[in-house]
């Protein structure tokens, strides 16, 4: 539920008003021979291009506006006797008149450092941030090399941006997110001194949002911070393309929402009281402007304010309505062959998408992620007469529409979330401990835990608290690599795990339909049986059920055990020995389907085929281990189940191996025996597995007592719920194995 602290918000906006304020003082007590160098080569830089180059010909989306950075320049470098407020609030710069055959441009772009009375121009309602940021970075670079610094500033802002939305699970919105940009030509927002600020900010506000949203919506709330990114965009911004702003961090709040169990209401009512905020914090921004600039120059600016309104509200002249001049600005990124290549491409990708991963049911919260284009069409309809006049950057303000084409993120169960505060004193558990216990072990570490729950970190800690007094024992040890669960904590782990596992079971079961057209399975496997089974049985399962999605997890058998402990498996196919269903882990069930024994593989040595015997109809001749004392011995890995049972069996024949050589290829082993170096124990249908003709050691049988075999087993979580497409899955596997596979 959204928390509106308006205390702390008031705090905060009042401070970033002061920030704002002070900024613009102490600007005009920077004043040195570099500055004023630097910014007239700069003028004379911009004069040079033209008014308004273009970085590729042709091209208005790449058009920069060197006539109004010739006008931040003049009024970020002004110097003059006036008073500090004067100077500070008013937008004072030097112009100087137009001589004989000079175009306005040129006498414009002329830079004097003379300041003759006449011409100390006041731009009423442009006292702006850009002047503190500005006369600080002309101290220290050409005007090149700040263009560059900004363009670098923007790169870098723009990949942080996407490898945070990567590290919150928001991947499907980044190729629609890097279209958007690609649009908006990032070259033009960093070489121009007009642009830079209000994509500066916005990718910042994106940045801040995706990295520090618990913390923001715990201080001072997600409509102040909102406000914040208003009111800091007026300030900076000379009325370009502010609405991008708004669009794109309000496109990842909702979609970072959408992950969480916040209804459809609650994320209406967010999003709307975020839009409040940021309208509010640029309308008290500007009013502070006007009123501060008047007042400084003892105008009335009541009749000067409504002027300004009454132009930009109208509808740019008789002959363009407010929608043509709307059409007329997403014409801009649409007129060129290119673009419209770029655009259907992107769209024929994002539709492939969608068909192959179709949402169950369309969910409410997914379609607000509409509402961040409703502002810049509401903007571009309102403000007509600007976006007449300066179409060649005002149509950005509606490139944020292109992130809509992107498909929404999963979205979890769409409730009402439970307040993030400890739980009730009492011995009853609630889902959400058990949730909160589970992401803290996977995580080892509160913070990240707290950032993936959207929860506060002092809360969790409080929660873990006050659950591990009820127990009276402590979950959690803190160590070098982090939180690590103690002897209670994986008990209570792995009760979790299965509470879990169950309601999200029963859950997807409630949610499937009949004919099993959507659905998800998880399967644990090892390399072997993967290579082995899955080939034969996944294309006739697919062409069966090809709406259900199968992941398959490739490890070690105990690898494979431990995921499905976690609950990260629905089930897993492994080789298990005889004593895996009476003496392994009793919180597993094994489904034996077939058995595999196990011979002994050793160099053709005439005194072990002496002590051999051989059994009517057998394969190979019969071998007692024990008689294999002081044999050197080829091992596989410790952690793989063949090593194992090796184990074990030498273990009963009261055999301890002298251990040669260790490896995970048993294939290697096996021909390394047939050259004489030792002897092994491998499954009878390994032998031979890979060819190597030339490569045939000595293969006994192992005696009957020693249990010498493994199992292909299915093994799931003891009782625990499987849902259709996993009991589809289970059925196409076994119907595929052949005699030979048991």
């Amino acid at each position: 539920m959204l928390k509106i602290k308006p205390v702390r918000g008031a705090l905060a906006l009042l401070l970033a008003v002061s920030l704002c304020l002070a900024m613009n003082l102490t600007a005009f007590l920077i004043d040195t021979p570099a500055m004023r160098e630097h910014a007239e080569q700069a003028v004379d830089l911009l004069g040079y291009e033209s008014a308004s180059p273009e970085i590729v010909g042709g091209f208005a989306s790449s058009r920069l506006d060197n006539y109004t950075a010739v006008l931040i320049l003049k009024t970020a470098a002004y110097i003059g006797d006036d008073p500090l407020l004067r100077m500070a609030f008013s937008g004072l710069r030097t112009d100087l008149p137009p001589q004989e055959d000079q175009t306005d441009w040129e006498a414009y772009a002329t830079y004097s450092d003379a300041v003759p009375s006449p011409n100390n121009v006041p731009y009423s309602r442009y006292w702006h941030g850009y002047t503190f940021a500005l006369r600080l970075l002309l101290c220290l670079f050409t005007f090149t090399n700040l263009q560059m610094l900004l363009l670098f500033a923007q790169t870098a802002l723009l990949l942080w941006t996407v490898l945070l939305m990567v590290r919150r699970g928001l991947q499907q919105l980044i190729p629609a997110f890097a279209v958007s940009w690609f649009f908006m030509s990032p070259p033009a927002l960093g070489l121009c001194l007009q642009y830079a600020p209000v994509s500066l900010i916005a990718l910042l506000a994106c940045s801040l949002l995706l990295a520090l949203k618990p913390a923001l919506s715990r201080s001072v709330g997600l409509p102040v911070f909102f406000a914040l990114i208003g009111l800091f965009v007026n300030y900076f911004d000379l009325l370009t393309f502010p609405v991008v702003s708004l669009s794109f961090p309000l496109i990842l709040l909702i979609a970072l929402e959408t992950k969480t169990t916040i209804s459809f209401g609650g994320l209406m009512r967010e999003a709307l009281l975020c839009c409040i905020g940021w309208v509010l914090g640029y309308a008290c921004m500007w009013m502070l402007k006007w009123g501060l600039n008047f007042l400084v120059l003892g105008q009335d600016g009541i009749a000067a304010v409504g002027d300004q309104i009454s132009l930009r509200l109208s509808a740019g002249g008789e002959s363009h309505s407010r929608l043509d001049i709307l059409l007329r600005n997403i014409r801009i990124v649409t007129d060129k062959t290119a673009y419209r290549v770029i655009l259907l491409a992107v769209l024929a990708l994002l539709l492939a998408l969608f068909i192959r991963r179709r949402p169950r049911r369309l969910d409410g919260r997914a379609l607000l992620l509409l509402l961040p284009l409703l502002a810049p069409v509401l903007w571009t309809l309102a403000l007509s007469n600007h976006a007449s006049d300066h179409t060649y950057f005002t149509y950005r303000n509606l490139c944020c529409a292109f992130s809509r084409f992107s498909r929404s993120p999963r979205c979890s169960r769409p409730t009402e979330p439970l307040p993030p505060e400890p739980p009730a004193r009492g011995n009853a558990m609630t889902t959400r401990e058990l949730l909160y216990i589970k992401t803290i072990a996977d995580e080892k570490s509160m913070t990240r835990a707290a950032q993936k729950l959207f929860v506060t970190q002092p809360s969790l800690s409080h929660c873990v608290m006050t659950l591990e007094q009820q127990l009276g024992t402590r979950l959690f040890t803190r160590t070098a690599g982090g939180l690590v669960l103690t002897y209670a904590g994986e008990k209570y782990y792995r009760m979790a795990c299965e509470v879990l596992r169950v309601y999200a079971a029963f859950e997807s079961e409630i949610n499937e339909e009949r004919a099993l057209s959507q659905g998800r399975v998880t399967v644990g496997i090892t390399n072997y049986l993967a290579t082995a089974h899955l080939p034969r049985m996944l294309p006739a399962f697919h062409r069966e059920h090809p709406g259900i999605e199968v992941r398959i997890c490739e490890e070690t058998t105990d690898q494979v055990e431990r995921s499905l402990l976690s609950g990260r498996l629905d089930f897993a196919i492994l080789h298990t020995g005889p004593d895996d269903g009476l003496t392994g882990n009793p919180s597993l069930d094994f489904e034996a389907l077939g058995r595999d024994p196990f011979l002994i593989a050793a160099p053709h040595d005439e005194r072990l085929a002496a002590l051999a015997v051989q059994r009517p109809n057998a394969p190979h001749p019969e071998l007692d281990p024990a008689l294999l004392g002081g044999e050197p011995f080829l091992m596989v890995s410790p952690g793989q189940r063949i090593r194992q049972i090796t184990d074990r069996v030498l273990a009963e024949a009261g055999v301890k191996p002298r251990v040669l050589l260790t490896s995970r290829n048993y294939e290697l082993l096996r021909r390394l025996t047939s050259e004489g170096m030792g002897c092994m124990l491998l499954p009878s249908r390994y032998v031979g597995l890979l060819g190597g003709e030339g490569y045939q050691p000595a293969y006994y049988m192992i005696p009957p007592k020693y249990r010498a075999w493994w199992a292909l087993s299915v093994v799931r979580l003891r009782e625990a719920y499987l849902s259709r497409a996993a009991e589809a899955f289970l059925a196409s596997f076994k119907a595929h194995l052949t005699e030979d596979d048991l």
